[in-house]
């Protein structure tokens, strides 16, 4: 959809080497309060695979301004949705009055496919549940953390093209003594018909503690549209699941992709 290079892949395909941090799967709609008065059946539903459930609130705090001196009211605390996650805290699902977020940690993720396949069934549930007659927006956010082990703080000359596309980092290689960057991210927004890619990527300040330099590939692909029919879920997740393969593939050198794939 935004025109990089289609990499083809077998359904459940995944790289040998795993470097995500986190993937977040969200569908948005049409804000629904009476979703708060479904926990019986919420709690349900997601206790056979998150069984450690509370309410998620939001605080809201007033103020009033006397002689121009602002005065802090009491603040009041308004339920928002409810939480779900499993025993390791690798799966956490959001739910509040306008959304669903299902959050998988890198320790748990293996494919696309695989974590669809473990969820699809409650997403499907949770829908016919709150009454949900279509979806406003669908997104995949991947973040993915590569670390490397180093005595000393990396030269970004070398460390960058070594990691990235070359033609993506040549800015921050043509910069005056580029061996003093201590960090180097970028992040671009682009547009596409009902398309948004949010795409960071770089080189994270070096990590004293561990002894490690660490680059980032943050992807986040969402479609928005005013009414998009439940039985088209599946089809945009896969489509914008398939994008992101073909992103990160683009974003990485191909020293680094081929070293994943064994």
């Amino acid at each position: 959809m935004f025109g990089f290079p289609k990499i083809s892949k077998p359904i459940g395909y995944g790289f040998k080497r795993n470097f995500i941090k986190s993937a977040t799967f969200q569908i948005k709609f049409e804000k629904n309060n009476q979703i708060l008065d479904f926990k019986d059946k919420l709690d349900d539903l997601f206790k056979d695979i998150m069984p450690l459930s509370k309410e998620i609130n939001e605080t809201k705090v007033d103020f009033k301004f006397e002689d121009k001196t602002p005065i802090i009211l009491k603040s009041s605390n308004t339920q928002r949705g409810f939480e779900y996650k499993d025993k390791n805290g690798f799966q956490i699902i959001n739910i509040t009055v306008d959304a669903l977020t299902y959050i998988v940690t890198g320790e748990y993720y293996s494919n696309f496919h695989n974590i669809y396949n473990d969820i699809r069934g409650k997403i499907i549930s949770f829908i016919d549940i709150s009454n949900i007659e279509e979806l406003k927006r669908i997104s995949i956010r991947k973040v993915n953390i590569m670390e490397f082990q180093s005595e000393d703080s990396t030269v970004a000359c070398d460390f960058l093209p070594l990691i990235f596309n070359k033609e993506i980092v040549k800015s921050s290689l043509n910069f005056p003594n580029c061996s003093n960057i201590n960090s180097s991210i970028s992040n671009l927004r682009l547009l596409k018909n009902q398309y948004q890619l949010n795409l960071g990527y770089g080189m994270l300040p070096y990590n004293l503690s561990s002894r490690k330099q660490q680059a980032l590939i943050d992807i986040d692909l969402l479609y928005s549209n005013s009414n998009i029919p439940i039985e088209e879920l599946e089809k945009h997740f896969i489509i914008i699941n398939d994008e992101i393969f073909n992103i990160f593939n683009w974003v990485l050198s191909d020293e680094i992709i081929e070293s994943i794939k064994q």
